[in-house]
């Protein structure tokens, strides 16, 4: 997201494998129901939806967010997997 000193997140599959080649990340999450606000301590490079992946399909559960988002989690490059 965008806030005091944070670069806006890119979105698109194209951006999110970018993202991924040029931060080659070294963890991988994933969170199910309830777990969304354990990503506070993540900041997020480029982000997509899942129905835009290939291969992959929307969320079918209503408020489920259904994205794949590459990013830093405490410094460490990262995959976050929501919903």
């Amino acid at each position: 997201g965008e806030g005091p000193g944070r670069r806006p997140v890119v979105t698109g599959w194209p951006a999110v494998r970018s993202a991924a080649e040029a931060l080659k990340p070294r963890a991988a999450v994933v969170l199910g129901s309830g777990l969304g606000g354990v990503t506070a301590g993540f900041t997020p490079a480029a982000s997509v939806g899942y129905a835009d992946v290939p291969g992959l399909v929307g969320p079918t559960v209503a408020g489920h967010r259904g994205t794949l988002a590459v990013g830093e989690w405490a410094g460490v490059p990262a995959v976050v997997c929501s919903g």
